[in-house]
């Protein structure tokens, strides 16, 4: 059996998720296909307190109309939405202590 190749958001997601683990956080990935939901986050992010729906996308890909539709459910509540587009920001959006890397 063959390996797949990585996507960009794949990586990217796992990425994130070990410098989360780093600063104590945690991420619940959210599942797609036929059991999930149409423009679903792919994770919640627990941080400091705070949970963010977070979607994760490549630098040159949007978001679908169906997780622009859901992100603004989620706006509304008052929760916290991010998109992710590259580890730099993930490490602002969360505020991270990193310093010197960027």
């Amino acid at each position: 059996m063959k390996n797949k190749k990585q996507t960009p958001e794949t990586a990217l997601k796992r990425a994130c998720s070990q410098l989360l683990r780093q600063f104590g956080g945690f991420s619940l990935p959210i599942p797609g296909g036929a059991y999930g939901v149409p423009g679903a986050p792919d994770r919640i992010i627990f941080y400091q307190g705070t949970a963010f729906a977070t979607e994760f996308k490549a630098p040159n890909k949007n978001l679908s109309p169906a997780q622009q539709a859901i992100r603004d459910k989620i706006e509304a509540t008052g929760c916290k939405y991010l998109l992710i587009r590259d580890v730099k920001d993930f490490v602002e959006a969360l505020r991270l202590p990193v310093l010197g890397v960027w």
